[in-house]
Order: structure tokens, then sequence, then C-alpha cells
């Protein structure tokens, strides 16, 4: 599904990204400053995709974990370079 959301993302395929996502979806992004936090819901998230042209997003991951708890929820940790329309533009760790 990470990648799925992933080459969505790259290939500006709304569809691709929705059906990635749960309904209940959030991302949230927390910058440099504690204070500096962004919460985008799915909806909002599906609206950018559809506005953008391929290429525009590449979230590249790397050293990827899986790491599943005791119900059997599953998360990614991974290190990761974002890039818009070819420029990097930040780095971190993402954890969709």
């Amino acid at each position: 599904m990470v990648k799925m959301l992933t080459d969505g993302w790259r290939e500006a395929d709304r569809e691709r990204v929705s059906s990635a996502l749960h309904p209940d979806f959030r991302l949230v992004t927390l910058r440099e400053s504690p204070s500096d936090v962004q919460i985008d819901t799915r909806e909002h998230l599906l609206e950018s995709v559809a506005r953008l042209k391929r290429g525009n997003w590449d979230d590249r991951l790397r050293e990827e974990e899986v790491r599943i708890d005791p119900t059997g929820i599953a998360t990614v940790w991974a290190k990761c370079e974002f890039h818009s329309d070819g420029k990097r533009s930040r780095c971190g760790v993402v954890v969709p």
C-alpha cells in the first residue's frame, strides 16, 4: 500500500492514491518547530493529487522497516526525501 501511495503521487494518479488510503486517513507532518504541525485529511490530499502533473511529487523512501503491533496493525518507518518538481524540498522519516 505504501508503494501504491508513493507511486500514485509520482504518477499524479488520484484513483491509485485513493485506493491506497483508508477512509479515515490523516496525514500529520511535523516540522522542525514542535508547534509547526500540518494535518491533511484524505479528501484534501486527493484534491491536491488531482491538481498535480506527473512527476510533480516524488517521495523517495529508503531503509523501509515494517512494524506490526500485537493487534496486527502495521506501520512502515522509512527515511525519505521528498522532491517537488524535480528538486529536493525536504527529507526526514515517514511513518505512513
